[in-house]
């Protein structure tokens, strides 16, 4: 699976699909043995504090960088 990320400041949440984030968190967890992810990638990551999401009506391999947090409804 190949991730694109296209950013646009001022990004303040990362949303995702929940088996979508499991898989970008899997990806950007610090490994011992295996890079899952280029050095310029994880070194971006690690300078941001953007929260990663839930977010079930996003379709399955899509995240989405939102500039604001969509409103949560039904809670």
């Amino acid at each position: 699976m190949q991730l694109h990320l296209f950013r646009t400041n001022p990004a303040q949440e990362i949303a995702a699909e929940p088996d979508t984030l499991a898989l970008l968190e899997d990806i950007l967890r610090p490994k011992e043995a295996e890079t899952r992810a280029a050095p310029e990638v994880l070194e971006a990551w690690r300078a941001s504090d953007l929260p990663l999401v839930p977010d079930e009506s996003l379709r399955p391999g899509v995240v989405h960088v939102r500039p604001h947090p969509a409103p949560r409804t039904g809670t």
